[in-house]
């Protein structure tokens, strides 16, 4: 279920960059383009959200 959470999660974020990228080069600065710009914040901090972190077994240190 994570798994398809995710994938609907990066396709969402790579619509907005899309989004983002036309406004920006459209409007230049505009409010447009920072709602989207916030938007896009959001989904990709779920996105990080709901990513596993990383599991290290042992040390992570040589000696």
């Amino acid at each position: 279920m994570i798994v398809m959470q995710l994938a609907e999660l990066r396709r969402q974020i790579n619509e907005k960059k899309q989004e983002l990228y036309r406004y920006y080069r459209e409007q230049g600065i505009s409010s447009n383009v920072l709602k989207v710009s916030m938007d896009l914040d959001k989904l990709i901090n779920q996105y990080i959200m709901l990513t596993p972190l990383p599991y290290y077994k042992g040390d992570t240190v040589q000696k």
